[in-house]
């Protein structure tokens, strides 16, 4: 069964609440940053009012009555980890600035073992509610530290590639303490491996700092398929309309091998069960399959070559995405993407709340 969607919370919040999210495993240095966004405030003197929610007040070593004359507020989050046993008093503190408190900006500082994906989702679950504020994520900054990094621990830690996956911008911390070289080489390795799209900072001057609330949101690479196994396509994608039900976006680039892209909305869930039977059958012509897909509470990474299907745990939460290779006949192009979004929709089982 599929619901029709709903009407998005912010279309009837009359307030909208920016929200920074500063992300990074225990000392990687997100307290050294959020005093230093505090006193970017301090210097430019606005009459805006901050909230700030996080775990250890006690690390911050800052003037409260200071702050207060400053329009800042900090309100410490004990009993635990935002993301488990504190979400609680996390959605909690959520309803109080909705409700009560009101401020102008508001800025989150986990502790190191939070996974942002959990505050994420208890944010947008949030603002599916019938709310007076709208809590608008402008960014996820990850901060990583560049005398802990390599990329062997990279590969061990399942919650630092998720902070670095869901991250708009990052922030290598304490490279004053490795060589330049070793710094440089840690900034090009994660360029390298998280794309272009997500800049990777050796450190931010104080524009870049005040620009931390006006930068958009990243958005994944639409074109998953983008690896050297990828055939050359031409350049103009052309939107389309589509048969599968909540996507936003349809595109479609066409040549002698097309590459057709669904991007969808994020209460949409997926059956593996469903996508497993599909592709057990995959159409004629179809040569690659890549996605990240709401299957439950979280995501998954899909992909579907001749040599089979897989599915990996995948930290997002923006949408769903879709993407297929195909060397369908011009002629009969647009009979088999249609008979592929029918196939498709009966993958799509139920829109909930996330």
């Amino acid at each position: 069964m599929i619901f029709s969607p709903t009407k998005p919370a912010h279309q009837t919040a009359p307030n909208t609440l920016p929200v920074l999210i500063l992300s990074g495993l225990l000392g990687s240095g997100k307290t050294t940053l959020l005093r230093q966004l505090i006193e970017s405030k301090q210097q430019q003197a606005t009459a805006e009012t901050w909230q700030i929610l996080l775990n250890d007040f006690g690390e911050l070593n800052l003037d409260a009555s200071r702050l207060a004359t400053d329009g800042i507020s900090i309100t410490p989050l004990a009993g635990g980890c935002i993301c488990c046993t504190a979400e609680h008093l996390f959605t909690r503190q959520l309803q109080q600035l909705s409700t009560q408190q009101h401020p102008d900006r508001l800025v989150i500082e986990p502790s190191g073992l939070a996974n942002p994906a959990a505050i994420i989702r208890a944010i947008r679950r949030f603002n599916q509610q019938e709310s007076h504020t709208f809590f608008k994520i402008i960014q996820v900054i990850t901060l990583v530290d560049a005398t802990q990094f390599s990329e062997s621990y990279y590969q061990r830690s399942g919650l630092l590639r998720d902070m670095l996956n869901l991250a708009d911008q990052i922030i290598i911390s304490k490279s004053d303490l490795v060589s330049s070289q070793q710094a440089a080489t840690q900034q090009a390795w994660l360029t390298q491996t998280l794309g272009p799209t997500k800049p990777v900072h050796l450190n931010l001057t104080s524009e870049q700092l005040a620009g931390c609330w006006q930068a958009p949101r990243q958005n994944l690479s639409f074109h998953l398929l983008n690896d050297t196994n990828t055939p050359q396509l031409g350049q103009t994608s052309q939107r389309v309309n589509s048969s599968l039900p909540g996507v936003l976006i349809a595109q479609v680039k066409q040549g002698d091998i097309s590459l057709l892209s669904w991007q969808g909305e994020a209460e949409q869930l997926w059956s593996r069960t469903l996508l497993k039977q599909l592709m057990a059958a995959p159409p004629a012509g179809l040569l690659r399959l890549k996605g990240v897909l709401r299957t439950g509470k979280d995501w998954q990474a899909v992909q579907w070559s001749p040599s089979g299907l897989d599915f990996a745990d995948q930290a997002w939460y923006l949408d769903n995405r879709l993407e297929i290779l195909v060397d369908w006949p011009y002629e009969a192009f647009e009979q088999a993407r249609a008979d592929f979004e029918e196939k498709l929709s009966k993958c799509v089982q139920v829109r909930d709340l996330v």
